[in-house]
C-alpha cells in the first residue's frame, strides 16, 4: 500500500495502520481474572443452549448451572482486579478473549453469544481511552 503525499512533503499513513482503541499504558495487569469473566458468561450461554435443546425445561437442566456456579465463585473472587484489566485491555486481548468460545458448545447462537462479550469488552476499553 502506497502512501500518498502532500505538498509540503507530509505523508498521509493509511487509516489501518492507525491504532486508536490503545489504553496509554498498555497490558499493566494482562487478563487472567477477565478470563474468569467471560467463561462465565460462555458457561451461562453453553448451559441455556443445553436446558433449550429438547425445547423445554425440566427438573435436570438444573445439573447444567454446576459449571456456571463454579465459574461464579471464580469471577467474584477476582472482580477488582478483573475491572483494572478491563480498562487495560487492547485490541488483540479482546479477540483472544472472544475467542475463548471455542471451549463451550454455544449452538446456532455462537455468534450472537460472542458477539455479546465483544461489545460488552470494547465498552469497557472505550471507558478507558475516554476517561
Amino acid at each position: 500500500m502506497n502512501n500518498t503525499k502532500i505538498n509540503e512533503g507530509l505523508t498521509i499513513l493509511p487509516v489501518d495502520l492507525v491504532k486508536v482503541n490503545l489504553p496509554q499504558d498498555v497490558n499493566l495487569y494482562g487478563t487472567e481474572e477477565l478470563e474468569d469473566f467471560i467463561h462465565l458468561f460462555y458457561s451461562a450461554f453453553e448451559a441455556y443452549e443445553k436446558a433449550l435443546a429438547d425445547s423445554r425445561l425440566e427438573l435436570n437442566d438444573l445439573l447444567l448451572l454446576g459449571n456456571v456456579v463454579v465459574n461464579l465463585i471464580s469471577a467474584l473472587n477476582g472482580a477488582n482486579s478483573a475491572l483494572h484489566e478491563g480498562l487495560d485491555l487492547t485490541d488483540e486481548e479482546i479477540s483472544e478473549l472472544v475467542n475463548l468460545s471455542e471451549n463451550f458448545n454455544l449452538g446456532d447462537n455462537s455468534n450472537r453469544y460472542r458477539q455479546i462479550v465483544k461489545e460488552a469488552l470494547l465498552k469497557l476499553q472505550t471507558i478507558s481511552v475516554f476517561k
